[in-house]
């Protein structure tokens, strides 16, 4: 397998700032706190608040049966069509079966399992619907994107808790390096604002209990916990040549990644930090190896 850059030439955002690029970077550059207090699905967790993703736009979102799709998969396919837009790929007219789609989900479809889980209870297991599992597996986001756009290449999903979406990206370059595919859509989504899920980091002692304008403070030495929220985040990767050969903008580039495993505790990383370390250490002789080729 030979070492190359991936060139980006698409991407695309559903957020808790807006759904989609520009309304997310705007609400950035505006430094305006987002958090805020969601009673419907936090009353009785232990949570104080979270980030959640406003209504899609009228339109933003069409064809058949997307509307009773997951949240999770509903973001994922908005990101990726923003994302595929920007790219001016046309699905139509590729060889899908040099296309992959990799897609990184903590969770999966856990507001629909909560939804038809309350429906079982109240009025029997005859009337859960038949659509449970299409909607809510986790490799169904993946495999609704790959219908809607003919990918019929490799199709993966990555579950790494809070690293998904990072290693689906990363798999996407794996795969473009192994000559498996010429474009990869890489998408990283979750919609875990639910009681249960919620409840769960409530117990663990993870969610920060400061209120909203001060609780979302990931590189700060004194956080006290993240803030629960929602969104996808999807790019169209290629090799530079690729991307060269058809006039595409090239919006970045990937160079080198690296994934490792501490195998040391559930939740808290190792206290020498030996695997970020070398997982620091192989993306970079990665990069390295790229650099010849930007």
């Amino acid at each position: 397998m030979t070492e190359g850059p991936v060139a980006i030439t698409g991407a695309g955002l559903v957020t808790p700032a807006g759904t989609d690029a520009d309304s997310t970077w705007e609400a950035m550059c505006a430094a305006d706190s987002l958090e805020s207090s969601d009673p419907e699905p936090l009353t009785g967790t232990g949570a104080w608040h979270s980030l959640r993703v406003p209504a899609l736009r009228p339109g933003q979102l069409t064809g058949r049966g997307t509307a009773r799709t997951d949240p999770f998969i509903r973001f994922a396919l908005v990101a990726v069509e923003e994302a595929l837009a920007q790219s001016r790929l046309d699905p139509g007219s590729w060889d899908g079966s040099r296309v992959g789609i990799v897609v990184g989900s903590a969770f999966g479809g856990v507001t629909t399992h909560d939804e038809q889980h309350r429906r079982m209870e109240r009025q029997g297991a005859g009337m859960v619907s038949p659509y449970l599992h299409p909607r809510a597996l986790i490799n169904m986001a993946a495999g609704t994107i790959g219908a809607r756009y003919g990918i019929t290449g490799p199709a993966h999903t990555v579950a790494a808790a809070c690293a998904s979406g990072a290693s689906a990206f990363g798999l996407g370059k794996t795969l473009l390096d192994a000559g498996l595919c010429d474009t990869v859509v890489a998408c990283g989504t979750d919609a875990a604002v639910t009681p249960l899920v919620v409840s769960g980091f409530a117990r663990m002692g993870a969610l920060s209990e400061q209120k909203a304008t001060d609780a979302s403070r990931p590189f700060a030495a004194d956080r006290d916990g993240f803030v629960i929220s929602e969104g996808a985040a999807a790019v169209v990767m290629e090799k530079p040549a690729k991307a060269r050969a058809r006039g595409a903008e090239v919006l970045g580039r990937l160079l080198g990644h690296a994934d490792t495993s501490d195998a040391h505790h559930p939740t808290a990383p190792r206290p020498d930090g030996a695997g970020a370390a070398a997982a620091v250490e192989q993306a970079l002789a990665a990069a390295r190896m790229s650099v010849g080729d930007v």
